[in-house]
Formats: structure tokens, C-alpha cells, sequence
């Protein structure tokens, strides 16, 4: 026996709803657009009708064929549990302030370039306010952010030249802040700051400042990696200021933020696990309808 006509209704009019109901929210209008309506003209359709199929008594016996948008029973009580899942989604579904760019080349990043007004994002670390003159052009410089963990972990950026080069001059600025959106209550607490030399022999040196917390001066023989860490205490924005100082033959740099390890209470997810909680006891009602 087939779906019944009056049942391929109600999951074409159940999955209409459900992408108008998620579109509406600036949060998840992408995901709703680019991938739910597609799939919704088949899977999500099929999958209403054959829900309400299923429960016989109620699809094939005690509603009467109607036309849409008059729905059945059940067809409405599926419409209010997805109208809620709608708007649990739309508080859960994080929302960058920043491009979720990664493995960009700096001229990008600079003035005029693609990325320059937002800059770029990983996890709820936002880098931009991008400045350079250096030996290498800025379009032959890899930037790659790296996480180290879920939220309130921190977060990598590394430069790297691209084209085999090492630079033998070399002024980087940029701004690291927290996307308060995502954890309002994170701060920095300090940064480690490196450079990497080749093997070639050579005396490198290099100064990170990040005003009005502290700078700190890295030097030594080729090859080595050369570190130093400043602590930022309680702040939200720093700023790194990078100098090459000494040497000709610098490989990459990075800087690595971390924050304090606490994240906002977790009631967004108990929200949205909870909405998908109220499925069950539709699914029991129409388990109920069957026997």
C-alpha cells in the first residue's frame, strides 16, 4: 500500500514551513537556503509523508482529504515541534563577526584586500588590523590560524613565506581580540610569541611589543626556534607589534594566545537539546494512535 495522497500533502507543506521558519533568522538563512530547501524537495517531504503515513488510523481513516494549507492533526502537531526546533537552532547555530578564513596569503589581509575590513576568524579569535613591509611581497606570505581546542581554548597564527625565501627585513603589526558574541566571559591571559630559523648559519633576533602589557626580545643561533611569553591580564584586545631586528635569514614567526578556561554557562546547548527532547513524546503519540 502507498503513501496516501492526503499524507504527501502534508510533508510537501511541513517542509515549505520548516524553511521559512529557519530562513527568517540572519543566523541560519545560509544553511537553510543552500541546503535545507534542496534536500527538503525530496528527503524532507518523503520523510512527513511517510511519518504520517505510518500512523494509519489517524492518515488513512480519520482525515479527510483536504487541501492544503488545512493539515492534519498530526501534521500540525509536527508543524509546532519544528517551529520550535527552528527557533532552538537559531540561538544554538554560533554566529561569526569574522570570515572563517584560514591558509590566506597577507595581501589579503592588508589594506585593499579581500579580507581586510573583518579580518579572519578561528574558534572566537578575530585577527585583523593587518600592517607590513618586509623583503618577501606580502602575496608570497601564508597566514594559517589554528585552534587548540574548543572554546575558551586559544588560538595560533603563523607566517610563512610560501616561495622558499627567508626574510632578511621584516615589520608586522595586527590585532588579536575575543568574539564576545561567542564567549563574553574569555580574557586573555598571555601570548607566546616564536620565530623559527633555518639551518643556515646565523644570528637572528626579533622584538614582539604588545603595547601596554609588556614586549619581549628573542635572539640566538641558527638553527633554533626562539620564544618569549608576555602576560596580558584581563584584556579582550591585544594588539602585536613584530620587528626584525638581527639576522637575514628568517624562516616563519607565530604568536599563540590563550585565555581563561571560563566559558559562558552552557544553557544555549540545554536549549536546543531540549527542543530536540520534545520529539519523543510526539513519536509516543503516534505509536499510541497505531495500536
Amino acid at each position: 500500500m502507498g503513501i496516501s495522497q492526503q499524507s504527501l500533502n502534508d510533508g510537501r507543506y511541513l517542509s515549505h514551513q520548516f524553511i521559512r521558519s529557519t530562513s527568517g533568522d540572519a543566523r541560519i538563512r545560509h544553511c537553510a537556503r543552500n541546503f535545507l530547501q534542496p534536500v527538503c524537495k525530496i528527503s524532507v517531504q518523503f520523510f512527513f509523508a511517510s511519518l504520517l503515513w505510518r500512523n494509519a488510523k489517524v492518515c488513512e481513516t480519520s482525515v479527510d482529504l483536504r487541501p492544503i494549507p488545512i493539515l492534519s492533526q498530526e501534521a500540525n502537531k509536527l508543524k509546532r515541534t519544528l517551529l520550535v526546533v527552528a527557533v532552538a537552532l537559531a540561538v544554538t547555530i554560533p554566529s561569526f563577526a569574522a570570515p572563517m578564513c584560514n591558509n590566506v596569503t597577507l595581501d589579503t589581509l592588508l589594506a585593499g584586500g579581500v579580507n581586510a575590513a573583518q579580518g579572519c576568524q578561528i574558534s572566537d579569535k578575530i585577527f585583523s588590523g593587518f600592517s607590513y613591509t618586509g623583503s618577501i611581497a606580502a602575496a608570497n606570505i601564508l597566514v594559517s590560524l589554528q585552534t587548540n581546542g574548543p572554546i575558551p581554548a586559544g588560538a595560533t597564527i603563523n607566517f610563512t613565506p610560501n616561495n622558499g625565501t627567508n626574510w632578511s627585513a621584516l615589520n608586522l603589526s595586527f590585532t588579536t581580540s575575543i568574539d564576545t558574541t561567542l564567549c563574553a566571559s574569555c580574557t586573555f591571559v598571555s601570548t607566546l610569541d616564536q620565530i623559527f630559523t633555518p639551518p643556515t648559519p646565523n644570528n637572528d633576533a626579533a622584538t614582539f611589543n604588545h603595547p601596554g602589557f609588556g614586549s619581549v626580545n628573542v635572539s640566538g643561533a641558527s638553527p633554533a626556534t626562539l620564544s618569549g611569553q608576555v602576560a596580558i591580564g584581563g584584556a579582550k584586545v591585544v594588539m602585536t607589534q613584530f620587528t626584525q631586528t638581527g639576522g637575514t635569514t628568517l624562516q616563519s614567526l607565530s604568536s599563540t594566545f590563550s585565555q581563561t578556561a571560563v566559558p559562558e554557562p552552557s544553557s544555549l546547548l540545554l536549549l536546543g537539546t531540549g527542543a530536540l527532547g520534545l520529539f519523543g513524546p510526539i513519536r509516543r503519540k503516534l505509536l499510541a494512535h497505531r495500536k
